[in-house]
């Protein structure tokens, strides 16, 4: 004797589980900017300076014009203080190594060098530093 399939059960009517009420958290301030590396620009940090995005390009820019200039001293302190904030910019490296052979401190030129390539091996200019 073949027996027949039990009967589909349909959904039957009643309430339907209430929405959990959550409270709207205020909305919070906008996320730091990531910027090249493991630190962000504008959050707080115990082992580093805080800049704005603006303030750190504008301390780049300052550095790479001190190196233009030939003030590569003051390149120096300025590459410094934006990898303070961006520790894996290899170009922060690179260009800090270029400014170092120029002073003639060829072992920090070349630490440095080995830290731009180990950021970007594939980055053609670190190989000429």
């Amino acid at each position: 004797m073949e027996q027949s399939p039990p009967p589909a059960l349909e959904p039957t009517p009643g309430p339907t589980p209430a929405r959990s009420r959550r409270r709207r958290e205020p909305e919070s301030p906008p996320a730091p900017i990531p910027l090249f590396g493991a630190k962000t620009i504008g959050q707080r940090s115990p082992d580093g300076p805080v800049l704005s995005k603006a303030e750190f390009v504008e301390k780049v820019r300052q550095s790479n014009q001190a190196c233009h200039d030939g003030d590569f001293h003051t390149a120096i302190v300025l590459y410094n203080e934006a990898l303070a904030v961006d520790p894996q910019n290899c170009i922060l490296y690179s260009n800090r190594s270029a400014a170092y052979t120029k002073i003639q401190q060829y072992d920090k030129a070349l630490d440095d060098a080995i830290k731009a390539r180990l950021l970007n091996p594939k980055w053609p200019k670190v190989m000429y530093q």
